[in-house]
């Protein structure tokens, strides 16, 4: 999945609002995600650029991302990564993974450290005709948030006047103190199209 300008600029919002410098910042990226306006090909070298500690995550394991499979649980075989990423981001993978909607959430939310922030940039429900398995919409990431005791800090629907329907939903959710993820049957309804 391409990643385009506005996806940077949701991660240094939240970088700012962290108060923290680009060297401070520790991320897991959900994907390999690729950079089309960059010279530097990929965001995982975009964001090591700045000084960012920084961890892809994608099957296909191209372009130095860990080749593990987000629909099962990720500490179970990085057990260190448990809570440590200031920044996780989610731009165009989770609707890819085939089974294990709660379970790549999971994912997310173990890897984020208490007062982190999770981001997503995801298919809006009636768009990307044909794209994945899954669609989201603002309401799901409002009762993520309800389920997990989470902070919402954004939630806004990103349309592209060039491109028909091809909007996202773009949220960030701060994780925390002690914030446990909901169970299997509290886990908001993800469409599948």
């Amino acid at each position: 999945m391409a990643v385009h300008s506005q996806a940077l600029e949701l991660v240094d919002s939240a970088r700012v609002s962290m108060g923290l410098s680009w060297k401070e910042i520790m991320m897991a990226e959900l994907g390999n995600q690729i950079l089309p306006e960059s010279p530097l090909r990929t965001a995982k070298k975009y964001f090591q650029s700045l000084g960012v500690f920084h961890v892809s995550i994608d099957l296909n394991g191209n372009d130095g991302a860990e080749k593990l499979d987000l629909s099962k649980p990720l500490l179970q075989f990085r057990p260190e990564w448990d809570g440590i990423f200031n920044i996780v981001t989610n731009f165009g993978t989770s609707e890819h993974i085939e089974r294990g909607q709660w379970q790549t959430f999971r994912n997310m939310h173990d890897l984020c450290k208490d007062g982190g922030v999770m981001i997503h940039m995801v298919p809006l429900t009636g768009n990307w005709h044909k794209h994945s398995h899954y669609y989201y919409t603002k309401q799901f990431f409002t009762e993520l948030t309800a389920a997990c005791g989470y902070t919402m800090l954004y939630n806004m629907i990103a349309e592209y006047p060039t491109r028909k329907k091809q909007a996202q939903v773009c949220a960030i959710l701060k994780k925390n103190s002690e914030t446990a993820f909901c169970l299997p049957d509290n886990f908001p309804e993800v469409c599948n199209e």
